[in-house]
């Protein structure tokens, strides 16, 4: 991060809410927006002293926290379209997200691909039984069967009778398997890895008094 024992303030209006900050820590990126905007060869010029941006303030405060902290946190209640909008438009890069932050950045994208899927799968299934079931009645139910197909529940009150439909059937699950269980599997057994090497740790961390002690308790109860 940029030196900031000098202290040169600036004011900035984002939609008529004014911070005051100083400019000296933009120079911890360089390549952002509002380091170019306080370089001595910026085209900006500040009127009554600040500087007017029609931006989220809300916002703002994440965004000043970069430069402050080099990471950006985000909140978990703002949507992450919003938030990839304001670090494109104060052009900062998207690696400065923070590790444990990662996941709300792109949750909805998570949330956006799933209801793709379900809504492709619904649409081909509705087609597909348009003329030979009577489960499938409208989209509406059509969507309702990928649900529960996609996440593997397969409540069974929505059923395709024709052969492409329980082709496409086919597919969807095998499709859901490999969303939701195969990684389910894999976290599992990940856990189980993790616990088997923190309790090995765990003993080899134990006082040498405290093995013996245990191994005479052990010994003891044996003979008994």
């Amino acid at each position: 991060m940029a030196d900031t024992s000098q202290f040169q303030g600036i004011k900035l209006n984002l939609r008529g809410t004014v911070f005051y900050t100083n400019s000296v820590k933009f120079k911890a990126f360089p390549d952002s927006r509002l380091a170019k905007l306080t370089s001595s060869t910026t085209p900006y010029h500040a009127n009554k002293d600040e500087i007017y941006f029609d931006r989220n303030p809300a916002l703002f405060h994440y965004i000043l926290d970069i430069y402050d902290k080099g990471t950006l946190h985000l909140p978990s209640n703002v949507c992450s379209s919003m938030i990839k909008g304001e670090l494109d438009y104060w052009q900062l890069r998207k690696d400065i997200v923070a590790k444990c932050c990662l996941k709300y950045l792109y949750q909805d994208d998570d949330d956006v691909r799933f209801f793709f899927v379900c809504l492709m799968s619904g649409t081909i299934m509705y087609h597909a039984e348009l003329w030979s079931s009577k489960s499938f009645e409208n989209i509406f139910a059509s969507m309702w069967w990928a649900v529960v197909t996609l996440s593997s529940v397969g409540y069974g009150d929505v059923v395709p009778e024709t052969v492409p439909g329980q082709v496409i059937t086919v597919a969807v699950i095998i499709f859901g398997l490999l969303l939701i269980a195969i990684p389910f599997v894999l976290i599992t057994s990940n856990y189980g890895s993790y616990y088997t090497c923190y309790d090995n740790i765990l003993r080899h961390m134990e006082p040498e008094e405290e093995k013996k002690t245990n191994s005479y308790s052990t010994a003891y109860a044996v003979k008994e």
